[in-house]
Parts: C-alpha cells; sequence; structure tokens
C-alpha cells in the first residue's frame, strides 16, 4: 500500500511540473506576441503632413536656433513638396520674430538660416538653404514689414558643389552663385549660375551661366575656361557691367607648340596676336585651371 502511494504522489508531482513548464510557454509565447504587436504598431502610418507641428521648440541663444520634431511622413515621396514648403514657411515665422539684426542657424541636419544685410547695407534679407529628397533648395526673402520671396533656386544634390555671396560685378554690392558639376562629361566643367543683385529694386537679375569661372579682378574682368580635354580648351576673359557680362577675349594653344594665339576684340575690330609663354598676359598664368588649359596635368 506504501509503495502506490508513493507512485501517485509521483505521478502527481511530474504532472503538477508540467503544467508550470506549460505555463511558462505561453507566458513567453505571449511576451513574444506582445513585441511584435508593438513593432507593427511603429510602422502605422504617421498622420497627414499638415497635421504635424514640424517645430517644437524656439530658442534664442547667441544666434537664432530652430529645433524641429523627429518627422517622417510614412509616405514622403507624395508629400514630399508640402514638406519642403512647410519647412520654409515655418523657417520664416519663426524668423519674422527675431529681434536679432544678423544671424545664422541649422534647421536640423537638413537646412540652414542666414539673416542680415547679406546683399544691400540698407536692406535686410534672409537666405535659407534646404537638402532633401537629392534636390538642394535655396529661397532668398527680402525681410522688412512686407516680407517677400525674392529669387527661388533648386539644384541637383547630386551635382551641387557649393553657393555663397560675394560681389562679383564690384558694383559694391553682393551678388549670389550657386556652383554645380555635371556628373556626366570628360572635362573640367564647374558651373558657376550668378545672379546679379539689383539695388535699385531690390531683385536679382536672371541667372547668367559661366562655365570654370575665376576670381573677379580690380578692373571688373573674370577669366574661364571653356570645355575641352587638357591642351584643347581655351580660356576666355569676360568684363563686368551692372546687370551682365561682356566677352573681352580669347586665348588659344596651338597643338604641339609652345605659342598662343589671342584673339581680342577693341573698339569693334577684332585683334588677332601670336604669343610665347611669357608673352601671355600674368592674369591668364594666375588663372587656377591654366595647367588644364596648358596641357601640365
Amino acid at each position: 500500500m506504501k509503495q502506490i502511494l508513493t507512485f501517485l504522489s509521483a505521478i502527481f508531482l511530474s504532472s503538477c511540473l508540467q503544467e508550470k513548464a506549460d505555463e511558462k510557454k505561453y507566458i513567453a509565447s505571449d511576451t513574444v506576441i506582445s513585441v511584435l504587436d508593438t513593432i507593427v504598431t511603429k510602422v502605422e502610418p504617421e498622420e497627414p503632413i499638415s497635421q504635424k507641428t514640424l517645430f517644437e521648440k524656439f530658442e534664442k541663444k547667441d544666434f537664432y536656433s530652430f529645433k524641429s520634431a523627429k518627422f517622417m511622413p510614412y509616405d514622403l515621396d507624395k508629400n514630399d513638396s508640402l514638406f519642403v514648403d512647410e519647412i520654409f514657411s515655418n523657417a520664416l515665422s519663426k524668423l519674422k520674430k527675431s529681434k536679432l539684426e544678423r544671424g545664422y542657424s541649422k534647421i536640423d541636419d537638413f537646412g540652414e538660416v542666414t539673416w542680415g544685410n547679406l546683399f544691400d547695407s540698407n536692406k535686410k534679407h534672409s537666405i535659407i538653404r534646404m537638402s532633401f529628397q537629392n534636390t538642394h533648395f535655396v529661397k532668398i526673402y527680402e525681410l522688412g514689414k512686407k516680407t517677400k520671396n525674392i529669387l527661388s533656386i533648386n539644384e541637383s544634390e547630386m551635382e551641387f558643389i557649393s553657393d555663397t555671396i560675394k560681389d562679383i560685378n564690384r558694383d559694391n554690392f553682393n551678388d549670389f552663385v550657386s556652383v554645380t558639376y555635371s556628373s556626366s562629361g570628360c572635362c573640367a566643367r564647374a558651373n558657376s549660375s550668378i545672379w546679379l543683385y539689383s539695388p535699385t529694386d531690390n531683385t536679382f537679375i536672371e541667372g547668367l551661366n559661366l562655365l570654370n569661372i575665376g576670381e573677379t579682378f580690380d578692373d571688373k574682368t573674370s577669366i574661364g575656361m571653356t570645355y575641352g580635354h587638357p591642351g584643347e580648351a581655351d580660356l576666355y576673359k569676360v568684363k563686368w557691367n551692372r546687370k551682365t557680362y561682356d566677352y573681352l577675349e580669347f586665348l588659344s594653344k596651338i597643338p604641339l607648340k609652345k605659342l598662343y594665339v589671342r584673339e581680342r576684340k577693341r573698339m569693334n575690330k577684332i585683334i588677332i596676336d601670336t604669343l610665347n609663354l611669357n608673352q601671355v598676359p600674368r592674369e591668364y598664368r594666375k588663372y587656377h585651371r591654366f595647367d588644364w588649359f596648358n596641357d601640365e596635368i
């Protein structure tokens, strides 16, 4: 009898242990399901872009500061233009409230704002830049009683190199320059798109494009280089005025010879000279791509 009771107790104990094990298995499984539910919840579509607050905080330190919310719409391809418009709209709205005369600020990792007397000492402007969806966006605004967008530029981010403000035509007012480099081609091809600032009506003159252009000299001239293989491209010189530029001369290299041909325009006449290297004007020899032009690459 004692042996029978011992046997039955062992069976009962084994049954209880099995139930505990099954319970543990069930709890573990339920926990995994709960975690999966959480993960699935995280990838559900976000709210429409118009219902999001893009900038959570606005802080003013030494310079203007934007802090944006973590924001990524579910279907970004369909809403990219709305997102870009929202960035510019919010940045401009915050900027209008600033009492700082000039400054610079980042907009998360994809944009920046600069403002102050950027082009004219008597007028304030802001430049808002943003890189998004493989495009580099730039908007320039006139700041005042009425805020006005006076220039908008979109460049391929793959080809965009840099942009800057500088006095290209030496009229004592800064201009806007955007430099791109074509993704296809065999030769030096830095293209400068130049918008000359007009202080009389506070606008920018339609973009001018010059290839491989260098700095502007005191006499309001600049030197650039045409498209071509080393030793085959020509150098050119332009002279600036308030609204545009005029071509003054071209310099070509005679293949296999250390001679150069200069074609100049003087008083509606074309003058052609043959020069050796020592006779080539110094400004040409100091041009930053002269080694390409002279086949010294």
